[in-house]
């Protein structure tokens, strides 16, 4: 026997609390009700009727084909006066119907589709997630006479209750809750909404390590290559031609991204290569004796090229310590700093605790005895456009892969007068204007750092991105960061054993349990879908400095995160609790 299950789509309400029809905010690119319309349709859920009340005609004008609209006129009366509507307009043939809400873009058709299989008459089919009902829900034809009784806001879920025997329970991810209520709902489901990877269900907390790439990015890359690719520097055809408007416009727009002229961006296949690159240039000059400045904060990729140029060429390293609350003590700067300081190199930002550096007042100290600040921007880049010598560095590096781009590519930045007297690290077709005998003369900055093919789809890609991100409202992000991450914090210190490493200034949030091994937490996360990292973070330093053997686990926080992410990680690490101890 074939099954008939239609679909009851209600978008009657008004949403007024958002300033528009809430059905016609648009998520991903289309007005929300036209997604769940569609989801429905895709699902051979039929017929599929959209219930519409307040700006009934722009709403029905939004629906695509194959829907129907079904005007309920006393719409204010409440949730039961729509649901009446829809069901009342069923056909006689109808097995049951699937009761969508307009507002959870998050719902698609594999979603609806696992409903339907699990469908049988004279049941109520309700997903769940560790035992909290959401929505669709799927009511069998034996329930429609109660669901056409309900009056005022009482709502189906006031008919589930009535017959929890009858209720078939399927376990779903958390896209059954994620319904839009509030402008900041609004703001989450937006910034999700050009990401492919960001499915209902995963939680992507682990962006320190690596952000998520929008659809967009991947589409200019895919356009390079997929429409005659040709390699840059001297090519006369026309595919080669293209290939140097490319990437010369993606240096202009890396370049815009941090106030600089595109004659001072390097682009290299990494942060830690761009990082490497300041070390072998600027090791040149050093000799025996002279000092480097080093912190207890920094990534292994700021400290292991200097390290090592300290034991080829006898450099004398200086650690700036970091204090218990897991900030640079910038107190015992002077201290450290000196006539013979040759090179400070710190982050900006912490990739374990959070903590943001004043580089600023470091570059001074630094400045004062003439010595060179290399920065790494790694965790602070993807936090929006920022002005790059305003930051007080002389060479400032950072990574694609953390800002929304593709893996493979790294920028380093520098003062013109700087890159104009290092010299080249790499060596290569590309970089030099001539040989003669056994001699030769290199090009000028930024080509001289340069050697080889670059990573010229790479370069696109991260244009794009970046040009995304200039795009954002980023004090409103910041804004949401901030609560987000006090949610999160929060809620951590209300755990038994659980402490927060470091005070979280840029969304990173890195944090220890109690008789719970950072590996073991980071696992039970996973497998519940919650992306975090565990262990030292290539910070080894740091790990020693704060006591933290074992390291730490890391939730580190992106645009596209909002509160279900968080209340996911908490309820994680309550399992974890349970599970590990």
């Amino acid at each position: 026997m074939v099954v008939k299950i239609a679909a009851i789509v209600l978008a009657a309400g008004g949403g007024s609390r958002m300033g528009a029809n809430k059905p016609l905010i648009e998520i991903g690119g289309q007005p929300m009700v036209v997604t769940a319309a569609e989801a429905a349709l895709a699902a051979g859920l039929g017929p599929v009727l959209v219930v519409t009340g307040f700006g009934a005609e722009r709403v029905e004008a939004a629906l695509p084909p194959g829907v129907a609209a079904v005007r309920n006129p006393g719409w204010a009366l409440g949730l039961a006066s729509s649901l009446a509507t829809g069901i009342a307009a069923l056909p006689l043939e109808a097995d049951g119907a699937v009761i969508l809400l307009a507002d959870m873009p998050r719902i698609g058709e594999a979603e609806l589709r696992r409903l339907i299989a699990a469908f049988r008459p004279g049941a109520i089919v309700v997903p769940v997630q560790g035992g909290r009902q959401g929505n669709p829900k799927l009511f069998a034809r034996a329930f429609f006479p109660e669901i056409l009784a309900l009056r005022g806001d009482h709502g189906a879920k006031a008919v589930v209750a009535a017959h929890l025997d009858q209720v078939v329970e399927i376990e779903m991810d958390d896209a059954i809750f994620a319904d839009v209520d509030t402008p900041e709902d609004v703001a989450a489901s937006r910034m999700k909404a050009p990401f492919p990877a960001l499915t209902p269900g995963c939680h992507p907390l682990d962006n320190a390590a690596m952000a998520q790439m929008p659809g967009l990015v991947s589409d200019a890359m895919a356009a390079f290559d997929t429409g005659g690719r040709g390699n840059v520097r001297r090519g006369l055809h026309g595919a080669a031609r293209r290939a140097d408007d490319a990437f010369d416009a993606a240096r202009a727009t890396i370049a815009r991204f941090l106030g600089a002229a595109p004659g001072e961006v390097v682009i290299s296949a990494g942060c830690t290569a761009a990082l490497n690159l300041a070390a072998g240039a600027l090791g040149a000059d050093l000799a025996a004796g002279d000092e480097v400045v080093l912190s207890q904060l920094d990534h292994h990729a700021n400290l292991l090229p200097w390290l090592a140029l300290a034991k080829e060429k006898g450099l004398v390293v200086k650690w700036l310590p970091v204090t218990a609350a897991g900030r640079l003590d910038l107190a015992a700067l002077p201290g450290l700093i000196g006539p013979r300081t040759r090179v400070v190199a710190m982050t900006m930002a912490s990739n374990v605790t959070g903590a943001v550096t004043d580089l600023p007042t470091v570059a001074a100290a630094a400045h004062r005895f003439g010595a060179v600040v290399v920065a790494d921007a790694a965790q602070w880049a993807p936090h929006g456009p920022f002005d790059a010598a305003a930051t007080g560095a002389d060479l400032l590096a950072f990574s694609g892969h953390k800002c929304f781009g593709p893996t493979g590519i790294g920028v380093l930045w520098g003062r013109r007068a700087l890159l104009e007297r290092l010299p080249p690290v790499a060596l290569g077709g590309g970089m030099v204007a001539e040989i003669e005998g056994n001699d030769f003369t290199v090009l000028a900055p930024p080509a001289r750092f340069e050697a080889g093919t670059p990573p010229l789809t790479q370069a696109i890609g991260l244009a794009a991105a970046l040009e995304w991100m200039t795009g954002l409202d980023w004090p409103a992000l910041h804004a949401r960061q901030r609560a987000l991450t006090a949610r999160l914090r929060d809620g951590l210190a209300r755990l038994d054993g659980a402490r927060a490493v470091g005070p979280s200034d840029i969304g990173i949030v890195s944090f220890t349990l109690a008789g719970c091994h950072p590996h073991d937490v980071a696992q039970v996360l996973a497998d519940r879908g919650i992306a975090v990292r565990a262990g030292h973070h290539c910070a080894q330093p740091l790990a020693a400095a704060l006591d933290l053997a074992e390291g730490s686990v890391r939730a580190s926080l992106a645009p596209y995160n909002d509160g279900a992410d968080i209340d996911a990680l908490l309820a994680g690490v309550g399992e974890a609790i349970r599970m590990l101890r």
